[in-house]
């Protein structure tokens, strides 16, 4: 059994994004958190200041948004019984994720908290749950689980005492956006990066876009070229990420909400942008789960994206994300 270390996986791809382009008249800092090593660059006056806010303003939303951490907020609420006032930020994260799980017809599902933990793949004791235990777990997930209940605008009661939250397929997003949208609050221009969700804002002093690397998912440690965004959010979805390997087999982190089980259709990695943090981590979660025919899916569903999806089958991608995107050693885009 052997599970690869997300920290230093996310490290590597840190390293590759920054290899792409220089930054030499930025501030630079980072910190780790939401499980992952979280890298601000910011080129304004002040920076150090206002990248030290910025921490604050993810430390608390990290709290907030922790399943695991006792004294945060979500926490609390997959514990509760009855209705439950929420913190207005939580509640609109909540919301959000519901919304867009019924959109995407079920492919991202913000209540898999029951399966994830009955397989434990990020955990130290990760296994093969029987087809009965996954069973049991999917009847206690679903959005149907979940009431919005009373007359505020944030109270939530679960209909299902097994029933928990997991914000991990849009919280992460949700805050990278609030942190770029916090440091582009005091004008420059930046970058702020959480490994799988990266946002920017700003015009660079020469006018150029900023370059993102795409990380090799049959080897992290290469990188297969980069997307060049003027603006928005990239949202990374990846078997190479975190996964266990049980008894030879290897599984991946992401569960599909229609079996209960890990992805298994032969995507290997997908690449949005878009200019909505929290949605654009949902459509990665989501064309992850669907493959191929999900992107013409979520169109139609009228999600608004540009996406690279890499498979066994090959390379897929938007008309949009042709135009953005240059692989090493190739032509493309």
């Amino acid at each position: 059994m052997r599970k690869i270390s997300l920290l230093s996986l996310i490290c590597i791809l840190i390293f590759c994004l920054s290899s792409c382009i220089e930054y030499p008249e930025f501030t630079t800092d980072s910190v780790f958190a939401l499980d992952t090593v979280i890298t601000v660059k910011a080129n304004q006056e002040n920076a150090e200041k206002n990248i030290n806010e910025t921490w604050d303003l993810i430390a608390g939303l990290d709290k907030m948004l922790s399943r695991t951490d006792e004294t945060g907020d979500l926490f609390a609420f997959n514990l509760s019984e009855g209705m439950c006032g929420l913190p207005d930020e939580l509640g609109e994260v909540i919301t959000e994720s519901v919304i867009l799980s019924l959109i995407t017809g079920g492919a991202y599902d913000p209540t898999l908290a029951p399966v994830t933990d009955l397989w434990g793949i990020t955990t130290d004791h990760p296994r093969v749950p029987s087809d009965d235990e996954i069973k049991e777990a999917l009847s206690h997930c679903g959005t149907d689980k979940l009431l919005v209940t009373g007359s505020g605008k944030h109270m939530f009661q679960r209909a299902d005492g097994k029933m928990k939250l997991d914000l991990g397929g849009s919280g992460k997003g949700y805050v990278c956006q609030r942190a770029t949208e916090l440091l582009s609050s005091h004008g420059g221009y930046g970058l702020v990066s959480f490994g799988s969700s990266i946002g920017v804002f700003g015009t660079k002093k020469d006018g150029s876009g900023w370059n993102i690397a795409i990380t090799d998912p049959a080897d992290p440690a290469k990188t297969l070229g980069f997307v060049t965004i003027p603006d928005g959010y990239i949202s990374v979805s990846g078997d190479y990420e975190r996964y266990a390997v049980i008894d030879g087999v290897r599984y991946c982190h992401i569960i599909d909400p229609r079996t209960g089980r890990p992805v298994d259709n032969g995507v290997h990695s997908v690449v949005v942008w878009n200019h909505d943090g929290l949605e654009g981590d949902v459509i990665s979660t989501a064309l992850f789960v669907l493959g191929e025919d999900g992107i013409e899916t979520l169109k139609d569903a009228g999600f608004d994206f540009e996406a690279l999806i890499i498979s066994d089958r090959g390379r897929t991608m938007t008309g949009g994300m042709e135009k953005i995107i240059t692989f090493f050693g190739e032509n493309d885009g």
